[in-house]
């Protein structure tokens, strides 16, 4: 496994965590691995922080060997927790972080997916659907969130996307 990351402290906590991972410090628009180098591979919630998700995704294409699926998660946008973060951000004047990402539809994921020269597979999945509280509403979660799978699959706090790496794919 290797967790690419380019800022020094969420890196050395990765490393911390999962001693087992290599890490590199790297830019998600300019990998530092050769074509076709990777069977898979995550993006979660980075899409959101980034100035170019487009060049992001047609660069994790590119380290994907043919047939490779890419997993992308993202907090959607009109969640209660997307929201809050984004609230809490603002009010804490916190910097970088949920109250500056851009946080798209899924469609616009889809979207920039495509033109990556990725192939969508099934459809969008999503988890959490419990408003961010604790305390005794906490009890509640897993009543809700079955309800919430049931009556409103596609307005998931977070939400995932599988896409595979097509070997006819003209990458970019």
């Amino acid at each position: 496994m290797v967790a690419a990351e380019h800022d020094p402290l969420l890196l050395a906590l990765a490393a911390a965590r999962e001693p087992t991972f290599t890490t590199v410090e790297a830019d998600i628009g300019d990998l530092p691995f050769e074509d076709a180098s990777f069977d898979g591979a995550t993006c979660v919630t980075v899409l959101e922080f980034v100035a170019d998700p487009a060049a992001a995704l047609v660069e994790l294409a590119r380290v994907l060997s043919d047939d490779a699926p890419l997993v992308v998660g993202a907090m959607q946008h009109r969640s209660l927790w997307g929201v809050g973060h984004r609230l809490r951000g603002w009010r804490s004047g916190s910097g970088p972080g949920y109250a500056h990402g851009a946080f798209a539809r899924p469609e616009e994921i889809d979207r920039l997916l495509t033109e990556a020269g990725l192939a969508l597979e099934g459809d969008w999945r999503g988890a959490i659907w419990w408003p961010p509280l604790g305390g005794p509403v906490g009890r509640l979660r897993r009543p809700i969130d079955a309800a919430g799978a049931r009556l409103a699959p596609g307005r998931a706090a977070f939400m995932a996307r599988r896409a595979r790496r097509s070997a006819r794919a003209t990458l970019g």
